[in-house]
């Protein structure tokens, strides 16, 4: 269902649209006799299971009375189907504030309380959130101070005893979040993820509050997915150094890949914030995007000096000779014979010796298999270790060359050999010059102190706002933070992710209509 400015619905006058999802659209709307502004939220695709999706949302969220959660304050029956009807709140989203303004950590740090309070109140009702982001957290400035509140919860899953293990989803065959803030468990399957689901969340807005960029980054939603599975991000003291440890240690425990890992709730994740407890995540532990199927490594060995792992050369312990001199001694292993006395007297038995016996035994060994089968081998004698109770020394043999009889040679009959019949070689001519290509007109230059966007991918429109709110058109930019608008389809263009663009930097974005965003 579109609306356009003017349209009367119920007791309220349709004056913008405020933006698009997925399923929906929202309106800005003014109570024609108390001429008050609320946001109004309409189905823009039809189904029953839709209807009653919309509904139950409304139900849900009009139960979270808190003041960082936005409200649903009634539910409106129209032409074509239910609206709801929500505070207005005149702001901007979490992830385009931050582009306008440049918070101390204090206030940093007050904004991400507030939001963690207004989540853990959720969950204290039984409702898991599923899609925080900062783009659902809207900024609303009240007595000179500006309040975050969250909203959107098309995608919450009740886990209340009285409403049962109900899900709202908003995108029918669509993943069941946003990929750069969907927890590992959630990518696999989002029906039975709890609220340690939304913590990790949390975490990636943490990092994003501090870090000034997104955890985890790819350039379509199989790498993020990966990422988030395999816990590849920039470690936050990298793109902040100041960063306190107990601001580090809450990211690193609201971002652990096992879930039994995790901080496990909103109170828990305020303690770590606030210094007043640690926490400390396994050093294995890692995951993958089917499961954990984690590399165990190499076998562990004892540590050589200063820890450093022995190498795996074999050492070759000589055993004692027993006094029967057997060749199959008790422990299985081959025994050398008795020392010479000159071996005797350096306290060693000669390696060559060694190596005989062994290689007697493998030709023994040889021999019987031959025989067992239907070919025979038949060895020279000089190959066989007859059995017997005691070996003695054996000198290898020496052979002697024989020298050649002097005087005239022989005469030798030669045999001719027919020679094969020629074959036509080809004559190869040198290969040819390949001709030169034409040149190709290079790029025009950059004007000097501006950089270059340029954009790929299914967006019908792009376009970037600037911090002065000038909009402007991909190509040659002023250096400075944008915020990315994008249309996917004739509707109007919506925030599609943010960009920081240096003098001299050429960035290339590709905006897919399957996550709704542009990114590098």
């Amino acid at each position: 269902m579109k609306l356009v400015p003017g349209t009367v619905v119920d007791r309220y006058r349709v004056e913008a649209e405020l933006g698009r999802g997925g399923m929906a659209r929202v309106y800005l709307v003014r109570h024609t006799t108390l001429d008050t502004q609320h946001a109004l939220k309409v189905l823009t695709l039809s189904g029953e299971e839709l209807r009653e999706r919309l509904v139950r949302e409304g139900r849900v969220q009009a139960k979270l009375d808190h003041p960082n959660i936005v409200p649903v304050r009634d539910i409106l029956v129209l032409q074509q189907g239910p609206g709801l009807l929500m505070d207005f709140i005149d702001g901007l989203s979490l992830d385009a504030w931050l582009r306008e303004h440049d918070p101390d950590d204090a206030v940093r740090e007050r904004i991400f309380t507030a939001i963690v309070q207004g989540v853990g109140f959720a969950h204290d009702e039984g409702v898991v959130h599923r899609d925080l982001k900062p783009g659902n957290v809207m900024m609303q400035l009240r007595h000179g101070e500006w309040v975050p509140r969250v909203a959107d919860f098309g995608l919450a899953k009740l886990v209340s005893p009285d409403e049962g293990d109900g899900v709202l989803q908003s995108r029918t065959g669509r993943p069941m979040g946003t990929p750069a803030y969907m927890a590992p468990e959630q990518v696999r399957s989002a029906k039975h993820v709890d609220a340690r689901a939304d913590v990790f969340a949390l975490g990636c807005i943490l990092y994003e509050l501090y870090c000034g960029q997104r955890a985890f980054l790819g350039s379509d939603s199989l790498e993020v997915f990966n990422r988030i599975t395999q816990g590849s991000y920039r470690p936050p003291r990298e793109a902040a150094a100041d960063l306190e440890p107990r601001i580090e240690q809450a990211i690193f425990g609201a971002l652990a890949v096992h879930v039994d890992d995790r901080i496990p709730d909103c109170a828990t994740l305020l303690a770590v914030l606030r210094g007043e407890r640690s926490w400390a995540v396994r050093a294995d532990s890692q995951d993958t995007f089917f499961g954990d199927f984690g590399d165990p490594g190499p076998a562990s060995m004892p540590a050589g000096p200063q820890g450093v792992a022995p190498t795996l050369t074999p050492e070759v312990q000589e055993p004692e000779l027993p006094s029967s001199g057997s060749l199959a001694p008790v422990d299985g292993s081959l025994a050398p014979p008795p020392p010479s006395p000159a071996t005797a007297a350096s306290g060693g038995t000669p390696r060559w010796w060694i190596a005989l016996v062994v290689g007697g035994a493998v030709l023994v060994a040889v021999a019987l298999l031959g025989a067992a089968g239907d070919r025979v081998l038949r060895p020279s004698p000089a190959t066989i270790i007859p059995p017997a109770p005691v070996v003695a020394p054996v000198t290898p043999a020496v052979v002697e060359p024989v020298a050649p009889a002097l005087g005239e040679p022989e005469p030798v009959e030669v045999t001719p050999v027919a020679q094969p019949p020629a074959v036509a070689v080809p004559v190869v001519e040198p290969p040819r010059p390949a001709p030169r290509a034409k040149p190709v007109p290079a790029r025009s230059a950059l004007p000097v102190g501006t950089g270059r966007v340029e954009v790929s991918g299914d967006a019908v429109t792009v376009r970037f706002r600037g911090s002065n709110r000038q909009v402007s058109e991909a190509g040659a930019l002023e250096p400075g933070a944008y915020v990315i608008e994008a249309a996917f389809d004739d509707g109007p263009a919506m925030h599609a992710g943010n960009l920081e663009l240096r003098a001299g930097e050429t960035v290339r974005l590709r905006c897919s209509s399957d996550t709704l965003m542009c990114s590098p």
